[in-house]
């Protein structure tokens, strides 16, 4: 049953002065002309004769284990030779996606809608032998598809029915389908080498194209971007392993040299890559076979009968009587690729072209990213160059449907929205109006300086001493009393750390560093203040993941302290700047506010005629090598300005999108919000009459099930809270948008005029016609002005508007939002509660010992002994009572 559609007769916003923009999407000119018959493909799993089993290890036919449903790759490859060994059924050729869905514009002749084929790789003539292979295809009849039903959705007149997500995903197969067949691939981008770069580690960046078919009002749009994939380098896998672990004497590789740790991360590196014998030297196709995991004994070592010959030698002198192959690393390790096939590491290569995709170390995030960042001018030249690789004009898929697309990028209107204006604290006169999306905070006073009373300073860096430090605490000091921020008059205590320690030596000094503070500036405390240190500044070396998290988990869970980290360095570079933006960190966490929207604006009357919460959740997943439970972050508003927040976290099943205690995360935030203007405002009655909740981090095929699961969560909760409590009134009304980050539409000026510095789209661009859904009420929103690259507008799609906003009022509220992120001067990229979010979840891997020791590893996970949800649940460590109120996460 259709979605019924939310767009029809909405009026696009009108606030902001014009611009004319190009986006990054072809038009389609016209539509397959017939009707397509869906298939889905089944089995695939390859069949075996008792015979292959006793075979000789190292002349096994290739892939000899594949009997679960195959990867998307290798499943192409299948049924590519399907196609070719039935190529009187298969003319014209259908279309497939690499999963479970096939189209084709002639009906297959079936028996029943239903047909079963083996395939053979290799010499087919040889299909009859006893010990050959073959993979077993299941073919069956879906449906009948139109893809000119996708016509009542783009016109607005419904919304999507089956058939036309069925015709959606169609046209995205068919646009697809030539580079797929031609270039390595994941489900939406190829990619080539002809653009390629070394990250190192093993490691390479290949430049590619994403490409999409998007519905949008009155007509479909393909839009393409510029992707990077991170690949393994090719060749000997002698030399990947080498680079992977930094080594340059392969003695290193010995089994007796290689320490514990690099084998397990050599084992999680390696496993799933295809590698293929280069010994002895063949001809032909390449037999590529998956490393399962390292073998730590050599091939002078490692010892096997021979099956043929019933003799027993190691691998070295099996290479030597059998292909005349002297082994010229006999001691190094070995590789496993199943089935008790044991590799020489000299003796296999790498295959071209196999993606990366685990965790990118940390050390090599910087040059991919400096890889995949393109100016605008240059992006956009890249994508009209396309078209040559993107092969519409010449893909039989595409010429058989009769469906064009032209080779032009679209212009379309947009709107520059006017900058909120920012107020300071202080007798300045005037709020600032930011330019560029930019403000200054020189000269200025922060709205509500914060108050220090006790600190002190940890080091960790044995290079340093107490000389070195003081002149940068004097520096902060006096930025941070330049912006209206108190603090005593003398220097605090600083105390060396101990890098080697653990947990306990950790939580130990910051308990003395705390002790400190207090002893020192005990004068600073009135008779009847708590005592406690106001905060702790921790100077970390470059690289100290382990300390940071014992130093958060420490002041967030169990004294209840404010820390505040910084790299050594920093120290030396330290600036005013540096200084002040340490400040501003400072002062949030400290409960002070460091500028506001101004009040005086249309947008923040209208939220300030009734109580008004705004709410920023998302949910944060581990590496996809790990099963490590997902984090769910929400933040709320409790001030008028929309500046201050409290937050929750949770832990949950892995990779659950939907919040699963969104129900006490809702009680949580109604509760403080009643507190703050009870206890700061001194009205103790005041509660949310309305409800702003900004989703981030759900994909596009989950807007409906994550909208009205989490609506619907949210409402109970509302209600249950009313009628508990006994309040008289309706509950807050609620408006639902989710903010996505994670999607290819991109805007270049038309005009360089209407560019900033940057060249990209001026901070305050927004598009709300010709490229948005044509269903549901969505627009883009570039918030932020260039820095580096081309900018990446946020997508705001709002599934829920019991508040009644409009198109002007909420593309308003969500541009003043990108204005309050308290870490900056410069408005953000998406609105400060999502951001804050997004923070939240990550902060919450500190506050568990199980997600940050290393006992659910890979290792562990591998084997099925990592730990249950119930026990990460218990090990993760909730606020301290006076930290629940506070920013803590900035």
């Amino acid at each position: 049953m259709s979605r019924p559609p939310k767009r029809l007769g909405l009026q696009p916003g009108t606030n902001g002065s014009s611009i004319s923009v190009i986006t990054n999407s072809f038009a389609v000119s016209q539509l397959p002309t017939g009707t397509f018959v869906h298939y889905n493909v089944g089995e695939l799993h390859t069949l075996f004769s008792e015979a292959t089993r006793s075979l000789n290890p190292f002349d096994l036919p290739e892939f000899p284990d594949f009997t679960h449903t195959p990867k998307r790759e290798r499943a192409l490859e299948i049924i590519d030779r399907l196609q070719m060994q039935q190529a009187s059924m298969f003319n014209p050729r259908a279309a497939f996606d690499g999963q479970r869905n096939m189209f084709r514009s002639v009906e297959l002749n079936l028996a029943n809608n239903s047909g079963h084929f083996q395939v053979y790789f290799g010499d087919p003539s040889a299909a009859v032998r006893t010990n050959s292979k073959g993979v077993k295809v299941c073919i069956t009849r879906v449906a009948t598809i139109n893809p000119r039903s996708l016509l009542a959705v783009i016109n607005g007149q419904e919304g999507y029915g089956s058939e036309s997500l069925t015709a959606l995903q169609l046209l995205n197969v068919l646009v697809r389908m030539k580079p797929i067949m031609t270039y390595p691939s994941n489900l939406k981008s190829f990619f080539t080498k002809d653009i390629k770069e070394s990250l190192g580690g093993g490691l390479e960046l290949w430049r590619g194209l994403f490409q999409s078919v998007r519905p949008t009002i009155d007509r479909l749009l393909v839009n393409v971007d510029i992707a990077t994939a991170v690949m393994y380098n090719s060749g000997p896998l002698i030399d990947l392993i080498l680079a992977f672990l930094n080594l340059r004497d392969i003695r290193d590789l010995n089994p007796s040299r290689l320490k514990p740790p690099s084998e397990a991360k050599l084992n999680s590196f390696l496993k799933g890559l295809l590698v293929y014998a280069v010994v002895p030297i063949g001809s032909g196709r390449p037999r590529y076979r998956k490393i399962q995991k390292i073998v730590m004994t050599g091939a002078d070592q490692y010892m096997f009968t021979n099956d043929n010959t019933g003799q027993h030698l190691s691998i070295s002198a099996h290479y030597y009587q059998a292909h005349q192959y002297r082994m010229r690393f006999g001691s190094a390790i070995c590789v496993d690729v199943g089935r008790d096939i044991v590799f020489p590491l000299e003796a296999v290569h790498v295959k071209e072209g196999q993606m990366f995709k685990k965790t990118l170390p940390p050390s090599l995030a910087p040059r991919a990213l400096k890889f995949s960042t393109q100016k605008p001018n240059d992006r956009i030249q890249a994508i009209q160059r396309s078209t040559g690789l993107l092969g519409y004009g010449e893909s039989d898929f595409l010429r058989h449907s009769g469906m064009v697309i032209d080779n032009r990028l679209i212009a379309i209107n947009a709107r520059v929205l006017p900058p909120p204006p920012i107020q300071w604290g202080g007798n300045r006169q005037g709020p600032d109006v930011p330019r560029g999306g930019a403000w200054n905070v020189l000269g200025k006073k922060l709205y509500k300086p914060g108050v220090v009373k006790a600190w002190a300073v940890v080091f960790y860096d044995t290079r340093l001493d107490r000389h070195q430090i003081l002149p940068f605490l004097k520096m902060l000091v006096e930025a941070c009393q330049e912006l209206g921020m108190q603090f005593p008059n003398r220097p605090p205590d600083i105390i060396p750390g101990r890098p080697g320690v653990d947990d306990r030596g950790h939580h130990e000094l910051m308990e003395t560093a705390g002790a400190a503070a207090i002893r020192s500036f005990e004068d600073q405390f009135r008779q009847n203040d708590p005592k406690r240190p106001t905060f702790i500044l921790v100077i970390l070396p470059d690289s100290a993941i382990d300390i940071r998290t014992s130093v958060k988990s420490w002041g967030d869970c169990i004294r209840g302290c404010p820390t505040q980290c910084m790299k050594t360095g920093k120290l030396a570079k330290a600036n005013n700047q540096y200084c002040n933006n340490l400040a501003l960190k400072i002062n949030t966490k400290l409960g002070g506010v460091n500028s506001i929207p101004f009040g005086d604006t249309e947008t923040m009357k209208l939220l300030a005629k009734v109580p008004t919460m705004v709410i920023g959740a998302d949910v944060s997943h581990a590496a996809p090598d790990s099963d490590r439970p997902s984090i769910t972050g929400m933040v709320s508003s409790v001030d008028e300005h929309f500046c201050q927040y409290v937050a929750s976290t949770r832990v949950q099943e892995s990779r659950t999108e939907i919040i699963a205690d969104l129900d006490s995360m809702i009680e949580h935030a109604v509760e403080n919000f009643q507190l703050f203007w009870r206890f700061m405002r001194g009205r103790p009655n005041v509660l949310p009459h309305r409800i702003i909740f900004f989703r981030d981090g759900v994909s596009e095929g989950q807007f409906q099930e994550v909208g009205d699961k989490e609506i619907n969560q949210i409402k109970q909760s509302l209600a249950r809270i009313w009628e508990v409590r006994g309040l008289t009134g309706d509950p807050p009304r609620l408006t639902f948008i989710i903010v996505g980050k994670r999607h290819h539409i991109r805007f270049f000026p038309k005009e360089n005029r209407d560019a900033d510095r940057s060249g990209n789209c001026p901070a305050g661009m927004v598009v709300d016609q010709e490229v948005v859904s044509p269903v549901d009420y969505d627009f883009y929103l570039q918030s932020h002005g260039g820095l580096l690259g081309t900018s990446r507008p946020s997508h705001y799609s709002v599934i829920r508007d019991d508040n009644s906003l409009g198109a002007n009022t909420l593309q308003a509220i969500s541009y003043t939002l990108c204005h309050v992120y308290a870490r900056a001067t410069r408005s953000v990229s998406i609105p400060a509660p999502v951001y804050y979010a997004d923070i939240v979840c990550a902060r919450g891997r500190f506050h568990s010992r199980l997600i940050h020791d290393g006992s659910d590893s890979a290792v562990s996970l591998a084997s099925g002994d990592g730990p249950s949800l119930q026990e990460h649940q218990q090990a993760f460590k909730g606020l301290a009572e006076n930290m629940k109120t506070s920013m803590y996460f900035m």
